[in-house]
C-alpha cells in the first residue's frame, strides 16, 4: 500500500520551519552542527514551555507546522523515532541526583527524560488519544517509525498519521562520542555531529498538496554486506522493480571514511557506477534519526522535480524523477531503504 507524504516541517542547523534549507542550504563546516531554534510563542504557551526542554520544543514546533500545513488537526496515528531522547532532561535529572543526595528530586527532569516524552507531549498538546508509539532503535529508529505507520495503514487501522524523528546533542553527549570515535573517520575529519527534529504528516488519500507517495520501508539489521546487497534486491523486486528503474539513490554518507566505502560498494554492485546519486548529512549532520532529514529531500525533490547541485553526489547528470530511493546505515551494521514515488 502506498502512503503520502503531505507534509514536513523541520528544526536543523539551516533556517528553523522552512523550505530555504532546500534552495539555498548553508553547508555545516562545525565539527557539530547544532540546530537553529525556532520562536515557540505561537506553538506553546509561556508556562509550558517552562516545563519543556529544547527537543520537546522544537517536537511541539514542527509537528504543529506540519499539521496545520496537511490541513489535519488530529492525526489518527502519532508514531516517532529517537535514538536518544531527551538527553538535555536526562543530564538534569542525573546532576541533581548526584547534588541533592538522591533527596527532594523534582519529578519534572526524568518525567521529560524518558524516550516517549515526546511523542506523548505531542498528544497531550492536541489531546490526541489514538495510536501513539515510540522507536528507540539507535540508527534505524525514524525509519522503524515509517515501517510502523505503513503497516497500520496497511491494517486499515488509520488513514492519517504524524511521524517523526527526533534527536538532541548536548556538549557532554558530543564529548562522549567523540572521544568513542563516533564522529570521526580513520585518516580524516569525518561525520559532523548533528541534531534532528523532523516532522510529516502521512496519509492514506492522496491529496492535491501530497509530496510523493512513500511506497515501502524495510530494515536489514546485523548482516554482512554481500546479504544487505541481496536484501536490496529483493526490496526492489518485491515492489515490481529493476535497478534501473529508480532514477535517483540517496544515501547517507556522512565522510567518515570507515562507512562511506559501504554504501560505494552496496550501490555499485546493486545499480553499477552510474546510477545518480545524492547526500544530505553533510549539511544536517549525522544523529541516530538523520535519515528523515534524507525522507524529507526525497519528497521535495519529487514534487519540485529537481535536484540542486549542493546535494548532488559525484558527476553523474540527473534527469527526471519517477522513484527515489533511499538507503541509510548505521556504522555500516543496520541498514534501512525507503522507496518514494511521484
Amino acid at each position: 500500500m502506498t502512503a503520502y507524504i503531505c507534509s514536513t516541517a523541520q528544526i536543523s542547523s539551516q533556517e528553523p520551519l522552512s523550505a530555504k534549507w532546500f534552495t539555498a542550504p548553508r553547508e555545516c563546516a562545525e565539527r557539530c552542527c547544532f540546530s537553529v531554534d525556532a520562536q515557540y510563542g505561537g506553538f506553546i504557551s509561556p508556562m509550558a514551555a517552562r516545563r519543556m526542554g529544547k527537543l520537546l520544543k522544537r517536537a511541539a514546533a514542527t509537528s504543529l507546522t506540519a499539521l496545520r500545513e496537511a490541513s489535519v488537526e488530529i492525526p489518527d496515528a502519532i508514531i516517532f523515532g529517537t535514538g536518544l531522547g531527551c538527553m538535555e532532561n536526562s543530564e538534569k535529572f542525573l546532576s541533581a541526583m548526584k547534588e541533592q543526595g538522591e533527596e527532594c528530586l523534582s519529578p519534572t527532569y526524568f518525567i521529560n527524560s524518558t524516550h516517549n516524552t515526546i511523542a506523548s507531549q505531542i498528544a497531550g498538546l492536541l489531546k490526541c488519544h489514538s495510536y501513539n508509539n515510540t522507536y528507540a532503535h539507535l540508527g534505524v529508529s525514524f525509519e522503524s517509525a515509517l515501517l510502523d505507520s505503513l503497516m497500520q495503514f496497511e491494517a486499515g487501522r488509520i488513514s492519517t498519521a504524524l511521524a517523526g524523528g527526533y534527536d538532541e546533542l548536548t556538549p557532554g553527549v558530543f564529548d562522549l562520542y567523540e572521544k568513542a570515535g563516533f564522529w570521526h573517520g580513520v585518516g580524516k575529519q569525518g561525520a559532523a555531529a548533528g541534531e534532528t527534529a523532523v516532522a510529516m504528516v502521512l496519509s492514506s488519500e492522496k491529496t492535491d498538496s501530497a509530496k510523493c507517495g512513500l511506497e515501502d520501508v524495510a530494515l536489514c539489521c546485523g548482516r554482512p554486506l554481500p546479504e544487505v546487497a541481496l536484501a536490496l534486491e529483493k526490496f526492489l523486486d518485491r515492489n515490481g522493480l529493476h535497478p534501473s528503474d529508480t532514477d535517483l539513490v540517496i544515501t547517507g554518507r556522512n565522510g567518515d571514511v570507515r562507512y562511506d566505502e559501504s554504501y560505494t560498494a552496496l550501490v555499485d554492485s546493486v545499480f553499477g557506477n552510474s546510477k545518480p546519486q545524492a547526500c544530505y548529512k553533510h549539511v544536517f549532520g549525522e544523529s541516530f534519526t538523520a535519515g528523515a532529514y534524507g525522507v524529507m529531500l526525497g519528497a521535495e525533490v519529487l514534487k519540485h522535480g529537481r535536484l540542486l547541485s549542493p546535494y548532488r553526489f559525484g558527476t553523474a547528470e540527473t534527469g527526471t524523477f519517477e522513484r527515489i530511493l533511499l538507503i541509510n546505515s548505521y556504522r555500516s551494521r543496520d541498514w534501512s531503504f525507503i522507496l518514494l514515488a511521484k
